[in-house]
């Protein structure tokens, strides 16, 4: 058993950044499921979203995160979010990030659902550079990095009706089960865009800390809100199917870029007046309509008519791994799909990171702060990861120093590996997840497909439960079980709002319903027992 003040479980954004302000205050763990820098936000190509320019106001920022979260997000948390960003940006540069300036200063982009140029970033590759950063950072200080080391589930206890969390039970390298018991614990594990066959995220978005937080018996909110990206690289058949697809950031149409039919018709000025600026759902939902109208599989983007800029110099990441895909961004258009992106429902925390559990926080994409309500505003995500990790940082400090480590005995955990041969079903029960979610349960939606759904994963879940307390915890049977419940979880959430609403949009409901359901969906307790 290990024992430490701050159990960090996830090395993403987030986590590093948490982990740099806790550091100096107590012994502090940092769990990394696989390679430390594989996370979501290392793949985050746009940049974060802050007020940096004369021109711009919090205002606009705050009116426009609202507008898109179509009437549910919490005013609160979105005033507080934005208007730390410019301190966010200065402890970024302080920490070693340069971003991008021209001769008025930072070079700002301007993405879908934005009325100002406002999203900081350098060239295509921001969450790269801010991950390096942030690690490079992190290994200098005393907090300990485990790599390839997957939390399994969160130790917890009740009193008197309020559950505690003391840290969580641990799959080691060498593949042994470990207790790493803390004062305060702390989830940034990302998102869970694995739940879908299509998905920009890494393969690592099983939704680990959202199964995890579940089955503690958390408050989870909004889990019907699941944001698909417009425009992901289309490559049929040229990945594995565990791989992520090749986003291709939002900054492009920015800059200029415009969506056609194969056929080169642009189509998005039918569908918003913003055209290729309107939002993601928008913009995701006119090509989904397009390709429902011409049975084609991918539409194009067409990155040529951007002026004024070097295509190379820009967007060279996206130039790069075009090319070796055979594409040139500079001479000719690209297939694009939407894919499956962002989370915008999690764990529900406070303006401080805390859940309804005591002494478990949770920051980044695996929370529910409120900020982002129906739908997400781009570029917002880094700059609540980093604003919410560090409040939730300054305020687990304080709780450290009231509470103490506990010796409460963890559940019981199976010893027998499992057999060569049952380690097939968990695959076939794998696929089976995310082909269901991709069928039933994706942009478009209905009564009818979701209540398939509800009905598929009931049958699988009764398979992964058997394993999973008959089995010794394994990477494929943990995930396995992590991204069965947080496709039950959206699909349930799903089924609860009978209306459309942002990234919801039902069929039979295609009205949003303000008097019914200008609320956020909740889920409080397990009820897979």
């Amino acid at each position: 058993m290990l024992e430490c003040d701050f159990l960090i479980i996830g090395s993403g954004g987030g986590g590093l950044f948490s982990a740099l302000h806790l550091a100096p205050y107590g012994k502090t763990i940092i769990l990394s499921k696989k390679d430390p820098n594989e996370t979501a936000t290392s793949y985050a190509q746009g940049g974060i979203a802050a007020v940096l320019s004369k021109d711009d106001s919090y205002k606009s920022h705050i009116e426009d995160t609202l507008k898109l979260g179509c009437g549910i997000c919490r005013e609160d948390v979105v005033r507080v979010i934005v208007e730390s960003g410019p301190e966010i940006i200065r402890d970024l540069e302080n920490l070693g990030v340069i971003f991008d300036r021209d001769e008025d200063g930072y070079h700002l982009s301007i993405e879908g659902g934005h009325s100002n140029r406002r999203v900081a970033h350098i060239r295509d590759q921001t969450g790269r550079v801010f991950q390096d950063v942030l690690y490079h950072n992190a290994v200098n200080t005393d907090a300990k990095i485990i790599t390839n080391a997957l939390a399994v589930d969160l130790i917890v206890d009740e009193d008197e009706g309020q559950r505690t969390c003391y840290g969580a039970v641990v799959l080691t390298p060498d593949g042994t089960i470990e207790d790493i018991r803390a004062k305060i614990t702390i989830l940034a594990t990302g998102g869970a865009g694995k739940v879908y066959l299509v998905t920009s995220n890494p393969d690592i978005s099983t939704g680990d800390g959202l199964a995890m937080a579940y089955r503690a018996g958390a408050k989870i909110i909004n889990m019907e809100f699941v944001q698909f990206h417009p425009t992901c690289l289309y490559l049929p058949g040229a990945r594995p199917a565990h791989e992520r697809t090749f986003l291709i950031t939002e900054a492009a149409r920015g800059e200029g870029a415009i969506l056609t039919t194969i056929d080169g018709d642009r189509f998005m000025p039918a569908y918003d007046h913003l055209a290729e600026l309107a939002p993601r759902d928008v913009v995701s939902k006119a090509i989904y309509d397009v390709l429902s109208k011409t049975g084609d599989d991918y539409v194009l983007l067409d990155m040529r008519p951007i002026r004024g800029v070097s295509l190379k110099r820009r967007f060279p990441y996206i130039y790069e791994n075009c090319l070796k895909w055979g594409y040139d961004i500079t001479m000719e258009p690209i297939p694009v799909i939407p894919a499956a992106h962002y989370i915008c429902g999690g764990v529900e925390t406070n303006l401080n990171g805390r859940t309804s559990i005591e002494r478990l926080y949770a920051v980044g994409e695996v929370a529910y702060t409120g900020m982002h309500g129906a739908n997400r505003l781009a570029s917002n995500s880094l700059l609540e990861t980093f604003v919410m990790a560090k409040r939730a940082s300054q305020d687990a400090i304080k709780l450290s120093k009231k509470v103490k480590n506990s010796n409460k005995t963890r559940v019981h955990i199976p010893t027998s590996k499992i057999p060569t041969q049952e380690k097939i079903v968990i695959s076939h029960e794998w696929n089976s997840i995310r082909r269901v979610m991709t069928s039933y349960a994706s942009m478009m939606r209905s009564d009818h497909r979701l209540n398939l759904a509800d009905k598929y994963l009931a049958l699988i879940g009764d398979i992964l439960k058997v394993d999973y307390k008959k089995y010794a915890p394994s990477l494929d049977l943990v995930e396995t079980f992590n991204l069965h419940h947080v496709a039950c979880l959206i699909v349930k959430s799903a089924l609860m709002r009978k209306e459309s609403r942002g990234l919801h949009y039902n069929v039979d409901y295609p009205q949003q319903d303000d008097e019914n359901f200008r609320k956020e969906t909740v889920i409080t307790s397990y009820e897979e027992e």
